[in-house]
């Protein structure tokens, strides 16, 4: 009697579990861009105070360190801001910190000119604490995709695409590790064809249970 009750109680904890499962593999959330906490980073020209007389800045935010020319100003355009101390050490839009639907903190810097004009690179970034396994599915729209992750140590991976492959209509997926370390795929991002050629897109998941 007691094996039967422990086989059936076995087989509906079983049931419910891959129903579950099941469940949580078809719970995906379409999202866009505006759906994630973003920037875009782009090379940016600052006048400032660096050493009499007044000098360029020319600030790379590719690059941990800034480029300083010692050169005199040039005539202002859209692009410098002269006559007063400024030093822009990156430029940037941030659109706010976006919680995704599944409890997700993501942070997605799209860099422009970071990499050769004729590849896009992705890459998936784990932050501080965050240990539990992350995968980002790349496809190329033509039948192939690339499996990137992080789990524990392993913090940062990346795959890149040719440049013309991100207009090819497909979408990443992005999926973590949950219930018993299961993975499971929990949102899509499409509209690739918005990153220029040369891009690096440094995707990081910051937080996974808020």
């Amino acid at each position: 009697m007691k094996h039967l009750l422990f086989k059936i109680v076995t087989t509906v904890a079983v049931a419910i579990f891959f129903g579950l499962s099941a469940q949580e593999a078809q719970a995906q959330t379409a999202l866009t861009w505006d759906d994630f906490t973003y920037y875009e980073m782009a090379p940016t020209y600052r006048c400032g105070y660096y050493a009499p007389p007044i000098a360029c800045y020319w600030s790379n935010p590719t690059s941990p360190y800034d480029r300083r020319d010692p050169s005199p100003c040039p005539i202002p355009t859209p692009t410098y801001s002269c006559g007063y101390p400024m030093l822009i050490t990156s430029a940037g839009v941030h659109n706010g910190r976006v919680k995704l639907p599944d409890g997700d903190l993501i942070e997605i810097e799209i860099r422009d000119n970071a990499v050769s004009s004729d590849i896009v690179e992705f890459v998936l970034q784990s932050g501080s604490g965050i240990t539990w396994w992350k995968g980002l599915n790349v496809p190329d729209g033509g039948g192939s995709s690339w499996d990137i992750y992080t789990q524990d140590s392993r913090t940062q991976d990346s795959v890149a695409l040719w440049a013309g492959q991100v207009n090819n209509g497909q979408v990443l997926t992005f999926s973590k590790a949950k219930i018993f370390g299961i993975h499971f795929p929990v949102y899509t991002l499409g509209g690739l064809n918005r990153i220029k050629p040369g891009s690096r897109v440094i995707i990081r998941w910051m937080k996974d249970n808020l």
